[in-house]
């Protein structure tokens, strides 16, 4: 979906953000500098004040406003896409960074305004509290990953900072902050996983067999056949990835007991300590079958291939890879292999890289 072409067409009648049948989105927007901008057109901007984050240089925040219908101002997800789409004109027309928050103005009963972040939908634990022990967990952290051999120590070291990434990237871009995990868990893959070498170990065995049957290829062509597939290292490095994953991921993955966390208007212009949204388990959304969950990582492995290769992002806002839901048909083919299966969400495939880089630390330092 072309965000910004279904943008126009809904207001292609609209000529001025005054007109009765718009709505304005107000999103903030961070621009480098001490440069103050405004706008009364269609796309109005205007300054608010000047910060300075830690990081960063000196900004200007300034606020952009657009026209949306009615039923799109309701959208919060919609919006969402639309905010991160008008940051990535804004960075390339400037030609350096500009950050559009995504978040959601709320007048509060002093009639002050405030906003309310919405950034991390795709996982809402990345704003939770880090609790008293941080340094205690931090210091653990650090002597386990000395003790590791120089080999380990690099790739773990590697995954970390992917999933650092990630984190930071989630807010403002889904695609980029997804890519990094798939690329973490891979690091890890190619580093601790095994390629197939017989073709009985490739999930896809099964189906390939049933083709060249039905294709009534001779028994040479399909040895031959099976021999170019193992070769390919795309599908070597697809399988080595869901194998490594699925096999190695520890039991309490899906056991461990996680929390959504939302904070709120505190109705005086500020914000209240914050609360948990909900509880829950990755057993309630994620394959507990290891051959259905080595498929689904397989597809979310396919994601980042296809993003890479021709710019076609499925990782969105507004789909399901940015909230903690998950389906896939449960039916399978004669030899077991799932018949559809469906890529892992951000919140689930963050959750397994921090619990494969743990496995890995906990096999190094034992």
């Amino acid at each position: 979906m072309n965000i910004l072409r279904e943008w126009r067409a809904s207001i292609e009648d609209i000529e001025s953000p005054r007109d009765e049948r718009a709505r304005i989105l107000w999103r903030r927007v961070a621009i480098p500098g001490l440069d103050r901008h405004s706008s009364r057109g269609l796309i109005m901007l205007a300054p608010l004040e000047a910060v300075q984050r830690p990081g960063h240089g000196p900004e200007v925040l300034h606020v952009v406003g657009v026209p949306v219908t009615p039923e799109h101002i309701e959208h919060v997800l919609w919006t969402a896409e639309l905010t991160a789409a008008f940051g990535s004109l804004l960075t390339f027309a400037a030609g350096h960074r500009i950050e559009a928050f995504e978040e959601w103005p709320v007048t509060d009963q002093g009639g002050e305004t405030i906003f309310m972040s919405l950034g991390h939908m795709s996982d809402k634990r990345l704003e939770a509290p880090s609790g008293g022990d941080l340094i205690e967990k931090l210091n653990e952290l650090v002597d386990r990953i000395t003790h590791l051999d120089e080999d380990s120590a690099r790739v773990v070291l590697a995954a970390l900072q992917l999933h650092y990434g990630a984190c930071v990237l989630a807010p403002v871009s889904p695609t980029s902050a997804y890519m990094s995990i798939v690329a973490g868990i891979e690091a890890l893959s190619r580093e601790f996983g095994n390629p197939p070498h017989e073709w009985s170990a490739w999930d896809m065995a099964g189906r390939w067999d049933r083709f060249m049957a039905e294709a009534d290829l001779s028994a040479d062509q399909a040895e031959m056949l099976r021999a170019r597939l193992m070769k390919d290292q795309h599908m070597r490095l697809a399988e080595t990835f869901g194998e490594y994953a699925s096999t190695r991921l520890p039991e309490s993955f899906w056991t461990d007991e996680h929390f959504d966390w939302i904070y709120v208007g505190d109705g005086r212009g500020g914000h209240l300590p914050g609360y948990e949204q909900s509880r829950y388990h990755f057993s309630e959304s994620v394959p507990t079958d290891r051959r259905t969950l080595k498929a689904c990582l397989k597809e979310s492995y396919r994601l980042r291939s296809q993003f890479v290769h021709t710019g076609e992002s499925e990782v969105t806002y507004l789909t399901p890879m940015s909230t903690r839901k998950h389906e896939t048909d449960p039916s399978v083919h004669a030899d077991g292999a799932p018949k559809k299966s469906a890529p892992l969400p951000f919140a689930a495939l963050r959750s397994i890289l921090t619990s494969l880089i743990s496995a890995e630390l906990d096999a190094g330092t034992s």
